[in-house]
């Protein structure tokens, strides 16, 4: 009866350790946010921004219909390049929204920031490119809606 017992046991703990290895590995929300950028450019998100629109406190995870901010430091002058930023979603790579802020940064500023709204769970990818170069990107994730 023991030994039985024991057996029993062992492939208890193993099924419950499999299940939960799996769950890790396809479950997307077990990964943290990725982040990616070239040289000392920065890209935050957060709740808040600071007096010099810098991100107060890195946030990459948001509640449903929340704002969030971006900040986008580009550790050189824009000068006269193209700003662009596009929230993509990472699952399709679907461009949801694209906007350009050339006109709305100054040449000799290196700094652009903006308030972003998602409305649906998932995560999403913040790209900014500058003259049509991929300087940097920040995923965050939008929580599903708690009832």
């Amino acid at each position: 009866m023991f030994k039985q017992v024991t057996v029993l046991l062992i492939i208890l703990f193993l099924v419950v350790f499999f299940a939960g290895a799996c769950e890790e590995e396809n479950g997307e929300e077990q990964l943290p946010p990725e982040s990616y950028s070239v040289g000392e450019a920065e890209l935050e998100t957060g709740k808040e921004l600071d007096e010099d629109h810098r991100i107060v406190s890195m946030e990459t995870t948001f509640a449903p219909n929340e704002d969030l901010y971006f900040s986008f430091f580009n550790d050189e002058p824009f000068g006269e390049d193209e700003v662009m930023v596009q929230l993509i979603d990472t699952a399709t790579d679907e461009v949801l929204a694209e906007e350009d802020y050339s006109d709305e940064v100054e040449p000799e500023s290196e700094i652009v920031f903006d308030k972003i709204w998602f409305g649906g769970p998932g995560r999403y990818k913040i790209l900014v490119e500058v003259d049509g170069e991929e300087r940097a990107w920040q995923e965050v994730i939008i929580e599903e809606e708690q009832e």
